[in-house]
Parts: C-alpha cells; sequence; structure tokens
C-alpha cells in the first residue's frame, strides 16, 4: 500500500511539473519579445534581461525532457526543486528587498498576487523534495534503516536550496551594482509609481512653473510677463496676479520664482533682480541692478543668489555667487561646468535648487552628469544618469566674425529636470534597452534619482496630450504637476514613490 501511494505521489508530481514548465516555456516562446521587457524592468534581474530569458526557457525545457524520460525523472525532480527554490527566493526578494514591487508574471498564474505566488512556490518547492525523497525511499525499500540515507538525501536537499538561493542573490547584487553604478543603461518601471487625478486646460502652452505654496501652484506666462497665474492644489480654482516691476528697462526675458510668500523676479539681460510680497497686486521692488548679467538664477534667501553667466571671448558658462549684502558682491566659480576642451555648448545644462535640504545642483543637457555644490558653489560630490553618454562630442566652427556656432545639432541627453527632497526626476532623451519604442512616440519618459548617493530609483510614462509632450514638471510633497502641452495635470504618486519623496525629511543633516 505504501509503495502504491509513493509511485502514485511521484507520477502526480511528475506530470505536475511537465505540465507547470511546458506551459511556461511554450508561453514565454509564443510572447518571448515581451517576456524579455518583463525580465528588464525587474527590479533583481534588470541588467541581465538577455541571459536570464534565455536560461529560463532553455531550464524549463530541459526539465520537461528529463521528467518526461524515466531513467532521468530523478534528476529531473532535483532540477524542478532547485528552480523553484530559485523562484521563491527571487519572490522573497523582491517582497521585502527591492526598491519597488513590479507587476506579477503572466500566464497561467497572472491572477496571483506577489504573496499568492510566493506561497505557490513554497508549495512546489516542498512537493518536489517530498517526490525526491519518496522516490529514492522507494529505491531504497529493502534496507533496514533508512535514516542515514534519508538524512544525507536531505542535507542533498539543503545544498541545492542554498546554491539555488544564492545564484538569485548574486544577480539581485551584481545587477543593482550595474544598473545603480556602472550605467548599463537599463530602465526599471516600478508598478503605476503615478497615476493621473486632475487636468486643468490652460488653453496656450507658453506658461512654465513658478514655483508652490500652501496656497496652490504659481503659473509664469513668457508671452505675459507681468501676471502669474495663481492654481489652487486641486486645479479647481484660478486666481490672476498682476505684477509690476519697479522702474523702466526694456525686458527681453522677464521670469519669476516663488520662495514661500515671496516673489523674485529677474532679466539677466537688463541685469536687475526684483523682490516683492505675493498678493493680487504685486509690487516689484528693486534689491539688484546693474551687479551681475545671467541666464540662470535660483533664489537662495533674499540676499544671496546662484547664478550662471557667460565670460570670456569664448562665452563659456560659468556659475556665481552674487551676495546682496551691505556690498553686493559676485563670485565666479569658472571650473565647475568646463573641461579643458569644452565651449559653452557642451556645459549647457541646468541650475537645481533642492529648496527643501538648500542643496545645489547642476545637470547637463548633452552628457550624463550631476553636480553637487555647496553654499559657495564648490564641487562636493557628482553623479551619473543611466545612460553611457559620458561625453557630448559636441563639434563647433567659428565663424568669420568671430562667434562660434555647433557645426551639427547635438545629442539630447536630459530635457528637462525638477527636484524635490532628494530626488531629482529628469525627462531622458535616450531610449534604454529593452525598451519599447511605440512607447516613445506617445509618452515622456522620466528618471528619478536619490541626491544622497546617486543612485537610479526607476522611471514611468507621462501620456503626450494631443500630441504634444512634457515640458515642465513640479513636485511637492504631495503631487507631481506636469505642463503637457496647453494642459497642467496633477499626478498622485503611487505609495513606492511617496516613500521615497517624504524619505528626504529623515535624512536631512
Amino acid at each position: 500500500m505504501k509503495t502504491t501511494l509513493i509511485s502514485i505521489l511521484t507520477k502526480v508530481t511528475t506530470y505536475f511539473f511537465i505540465l507547470l514548465f511546458t506551459y511556461a516555456s511554450v508561453s514565454k516562446i509564443l510572447d518571448f519579445e515581451n517576456f524579455q521587457v518583463q525580465i528588464a524592468q525587474s527590479p533583481l534581474l534588470s541588467s541581465y534581461a538577455n541571459q536570464v530569458s534565455y536560461g529560463v526557457v532553455i531550464l524549463e525545457l530541459v526539465i520537461v525532457v528529463l521528467l518526461t524520460v524515466p531513467k532521468f525523472r530523478l534528476t529531473g525532480l532535483y532540477a524542478s526543486f532547485g528552480l523553484m527554490c530559485a523562484f521563491t527566493a527571487y519572490i522573497y526578494l523582491i517582497l521585502n528587498h527591492s526598491d519597488f514591487v513590479p507587476c506579477s508574471c503572466g500566464g497561467i498564474l497572472e491572477k496571483m498576487g506577489w504573496t499568492e505566488h510566493l506561497f505557490f512556490n513554497i508549495a512546489c518547492v516542498l512537493v518536489a523534495a517530498l517526490s525526491v525523497l519518496s522516490l529514492k525511499q522507494e529505491e531504497r525499500k529493502k534496507d533496514k534503516d533508512v535514516r542515514p540515507f534519508l538524512l544525507m538525501q536531505c542535507s542533498l536537499l539543503l545544498g541545492i536550496f542554498i546554491a539555488s538561493s544564492l545564484v538569485v542573490i548574486s544577480l539581485f547584487f551584481s545587477s543593482e551594482q550595474i544598473i545603480k553604478k556602472e550605467n548599463n543603461f537599463t530602465r526599471r518601471f516600478p508598478h503605476q509609481p503615478i497615476l493621473q487625478d486632475q487636468v486643468l486646460n490652460l488653453e496656450t502652452d507658453s506658461y512654465y512653473f513658478a514655483g508652490a505654496n500652501k496656497n496652490g501652484i504659481y503659473l509664469a506666462n513668457k508671452t505675459s510677463p507681468f501676471h502669474i497665474l495663481r492654481v489652487s492644489n486641486d486645479l479647481s480654482n484660478m486666481e490672476r496676479l498682476s505684477v509690476t516691476p519697479e522702474g523702466n528697462h526694456t525686458y527681453k526675458a522677464l521670469t519669476y520664482q516663488i520662495r514661500r510668500n515671496d516673489i523674485y523676479g529677474f532679466d539677466g539681460t537688463v541685469p536687475v533682480i526684483y523682490k516683492g510680497l505675493l498678493s493680487t497686486n504685486v509690487q516689484l521692488q528693486t534689491i539688484s541692478l546693474g551687479d551681475a548679467y545671467y541666464n540662470q538664477v535660483i533664489a537662495r534667501s533674499p540676499v544671496r543668489f546662484a547664478l550662471r553667466t557667460n565670460v570670456g571671448s569664448s562665452q563659456k558658462n560659468v556659475l556665481a555667487i552674487l551676495d546682496l549684502g551691505s556690498k553686493p558682491e559676485l563670485q565666479l566659480q569658472e571650473h565647475i561646468l568646463s573641461r579643458e576642451k569644452d565651449n559653452w555648448f557642451d556645459s549647457d545644462g541646468r541650475l537645481l535648487y533642492d529648496e527643501q535640504r538648500d542643496e545645489l545642483y547642476y545637470m547637463f543637457y548633452h552628457r550624463n552628469q550631476i553636480l553637487k555644490m555647496d553654499d559657495q558653489l564648490r564641487l562636493i560630490g557628482q553623479g551619473k544618469t543611466i545612460d553611457t553618454t559620458s561625453d557630448s562630442r559636441i563639434k563647433t566652427r567659428q565663424l568669420t566674425d568671430g562667434s562660434v556656432k555647433m557645426s551639427h545639432a547635438p545629442t539630447m541627453v536630459n530635457y528637462t529636470m525638477a527636484i524635490h527632497n532628494g530626488l531629482i526626476f529628469n525627462r531622458s532623451a535616450l531610449i534604454g534597452r529593452s525598451e519599447p519604442k511605440e512607447m516613445w512616440k506617445k509618452a515622456s519618459i522620466i528618471d528619478v534619482y536619490k541626491t544622497n548617493s546617486f543612485d537610479y530609483w526607476g522611471s514611468f510614462y507621462v501620456l503626450h496630450r494631443s500630441g504634444r509632450s512634457l515640458s515642465q514638471m513640479l513636485v511637492t510633497d504631495q503631487y507631481l504637476y506636469a505642463l503637457v502641452g496647453d494642459h497642467l495635470v496633477r499626478y498622485r504618486p503611487a505609495r513606492s514613490l511617496m516613500e521615497e519623496i517624504n524619505r528626504g525629511n529623515a535624512e536631512k543633516p
């Protein structure tokens, strides 16, 4: 009777694994491209998507063959046990040590969540182990004392379990190292990191984000520089603020920044800096006139500003600090942005200010570099985006009038950026490995980086609207706002991203 039960258990288990691995391998083969994309989006195996995708399919087919041939059935059961141990270790790492939990895999188990997958795999591991022990016991049924034999088999199964788990763990840490540090340019996509919940039609695409506070979002207009639109955080109400700058200047690029209840006005071509209090009728007072020309500026305090300006005959980009204390002073930092053979095109990028952490950064448009600076604009750290473009390779030509022009259009690496509480949100211009090209025709891709370590967190898509792509972003503690064509769109970060946004408070020095 015992022999019959053992025989039945072994046969049922064998047929179960034949059916499971046959279905799994065939379904992967029939939709292999999609399977590779899913592996590439895994937070654990992103860097090994090609190798793992082929390896898993081949291993599943080999196990099916082993289980089908009676002579090799025991070897097939050992292999089934090892593979299910590896799958179990993978899901455990996903649930407990991953930056995010991706979508659950497709196929026969597509309705299961990750926790259900874990329990299913544990059951498969136990069944495979029991079948191995039963089959080996049937082979040694004439032995009087099978305890040493069973102990040896249990030790062998434990060794297979440890080896399978170590393979997955090593792939996990190696993939993390590559994707975060070695720029393998493999993106990973957390499951729905943002959810669209409100849209406002602005009826024009010339707005830009001036800032935000508890009263709402502030939008300035390039074509109407003497008005600012205040939009409530839920996008339900709008109020137009009029702005009157002091003096009688001819403005070329009058822009604004909101810092809590203060508003700053800038026009580096004049050059002038204004300051005023937010109200229905804003009166801007001059706090700097003729102290510096600039093309970018960050208001860090009412008397201290970080600038980007041009110097020399080559008009190269340099950073500077403007201190409007008792004696206005301009301090240049000429060597942070430029390298020996750089031109001003190569060093083009954007100054970023993390107001919550009082930190300054600079991201380049044409290469994958991020710079972190202290109060004096001295370089204190640098990181890279996940693409591999470390050299902009911009070619220039000097004309007869002495001006320098680009001889061909440069490759864009980063389009536009936003920063908030220790996270940089960057709209990338380059497609990564194993990414569907169709999505790039209908969405902008946003990569997220942690500024404390410059680690890559993950990516998500922002869909185009009426054929127009994202132009600017603004991030608050609760929402991500995007200007997409002539629409203002509010997105609610999912829990995984919200935790990263709010985690910055605990990491402040």
